[in-house]
């Protein structure tokens, strides 16, 4: 958002940090749940009656601090407040987003690495990767995130052990005989995994 401005005006713009609550008419943010559980939340100002229907809050439409976009960014912390005690009024997490889903609210559960890596959907697009890991067995690693149809991914992914290609890149690339291969691991200079 800030990226078009600073094009079109230059420094006359100076986007400044806003923690986890947008520099705009919001409500529109990361929301605390509970604990260490979080809820994304980012609503365009049109939507405003939607989140109040959904959090059954009809006395906020005409609360003089939330009126107008102008408003709701004026008193963005005083509304993330009210917000994130409505969110903590439910038994879980997902509740809560089922209510702001059922009146079609823009949000989403922000997820736990943890929760990242067991979530059926970022599995299925195989934005995490489970590899099979000669050593280690079947391990997760982040994938590419970005999915082309024209581009496949690689299905074979593996990592090699320390000092696995040592003997082919010094002889394919640089002409070393075996013989000083061998001279450079004697001295050191070459180390390798002692398993290959």
């Amino acid at each position: 958002m800030n990226v078009p401005k600073i094009a079109l005006a230059g420094d006359r713009v100076r986007p400044k940090r806003a923690g986890s609550q947008i520099d705009g008419p919001g409500p529109g943010g990361v929301f605390r749940y509970r604990n260490e559980e979080y809820v994304m939340i980012l609503i365009t100002p049109h939507q405003w009656p939607q989140m109040v229907r959904a959090m059954a809050m009809p006395e906020l439409a005409s609360d003089p601090r939330f009126k107008g976009a102008k408003g709701r960014h004026a008193n963005r912390f005083e509304l993330q407040a009210i917000v994130e005690k409505w969110l903590a009024s439910f038994p879980t997490r997902d509740d809560a987003i089922a209510a702001l889903d059922k009146e079609r609210v823009p949000c989403a559960p922000v997820l736990t690495v943890n929760e990242a890596v067991a979530h059926p959907h970022l599995n299925e697009r195989k934005t995490v990767r489970w590899v099979q890991d000669p050593l280690l067995g079947k391990v997760a690693t982040p994938a590419v995130p970005v999915k082309f149809s024209a581009w496949p991914d690689r299905m074979e992914l593996r990592s090699a052990r320390l000092g696995e290609d040592n003997e082919r890149v010094l002889r394919d690339y640089l002409d070393f005989s075996d013989q000083r291969i061998a001279e450079l691991y004697a001295s050191g200079v070459l180390v390798r995994d002692p398993t290959i």
